[in-house]
């Protein structure tokens, strides 16, 4: 990818052949004289809304274009150039712009050429998110890595209750548990020009056994796990679900059906605490 986020104006450049993709900033104002001449790799380049001139041969044969998306609602009017998109099979590459400007279009010279005008998003396909649900963890915890993907596989980012860092804070994708509460955590997919965007909500729970006295087990989800004090529970090294050994004190009970025996023991087995659930 070339990125060319810089403000101004976009002159001619160099290796167009070669370009395949082009990210241009959203302050740009101008795209100069036979700035993407010749680009015959590109197959989608969006203009931002900031862009109120292009000059004379600016996409002259980027012969490969299939949809060329302009987010000024307000066309720009060409009056002393006439050039500026020839080599593009217009009857193939569709012109995408702002709801409610397609007739606009239509009516202007070079614009109007494109057989094909469609509002921005007409034809986006929904998508979904997966692999994201509802999280119970418990004060203590390591970092907890979300993994939720989009059916499109575009990338998926995430955002964090507001006013909840007491409960926990987010980096990236990298939950990090603070203390005891709620908090809600919203996984989002901004969509592009073939998919719409989608957004999907998920409740944090945190919780606290710092009150107890003795150690136990507790299960949320498919999680068995040793609670209590943080000392008292670092003590506790072996995890059993149905004789198996698990490495810490803590294992994975997802495959586990029926009645599941778990025992936790501390490294010389002298501590001991045990749990039958039915699954």
């Amino acid at each position: 990818m070339r990125n060319l986020k810089k403000k101004g104006i976009l002159s001619y450049t160099q290796t167009l052949p070669t370009l395949t993709s082009v990210d241009l900033g959203k302050g740009l104002e101008t795209i100069g004289t036979y700035a993407f001449s010749g680009a015959s790799g590109l197959t989608s380049i969006e203009l931002p809304a900031t862009i109120t001139a292009i000059g004379d041969y600016a996409f002259q044969n980027c012969t490969g274009l299939q949809s060329l998306i302009v987010n000024n609602p307000e066309p720009i009017i060409f009056t002393s150039v006439t050039h500026v998109f020839d080599g593009i099979d217009k009857n193939t590459c569709i012109l995408y712009v702002p709801q409610g400007s397609v007739n606009d279009y239509k009516d202007f010279d070079l614009w109007k050429d494109f057989v094909n005008i469609r509002e921005i998003g007409s034809d986006a396909v929904e998508q979904t998110i997966e692999n994201f649900a509802d999280i119970t963890a418990q004060v203590g915890d390591d970092p907890i890595t979300l993994n939720a993907t989009a059916s499109s596989e575009l990338p998926v980012t995430y955002t964090i209750e507001e006013g909840k860092g007491s409960v926990a804070t987010l980096e990236g994708n990298v939950l990090t548990i603070v203390g005891e509460g709620i908090v809600q955590i919203t996984a989002s997919q901004e969509g592009n020009n073939d998919y719409s965007p989608v957004s999907v909500s998920v409740t944090l729970t945190v919780l606290s056994y710092e009150w107890l006295e003795e150690v136990a087990i507790a299960v949320t989800g498919n999680t068995a796990k040793v609670v209590g004090t943080a000392d008292a529970v670092a003590k506790f090294t072996k995890f059993y679900v149905n004789g198996a050994e698990s490495a810490g004190n803590s294992a994975d009970i997802t495959e586990a059906t029926g009645e599941i025996s778990l025992k936790a023991t501390t490294a010389d087995g002298a501590e001991v605490v045990k749990l039958k659930i039915q699954k």
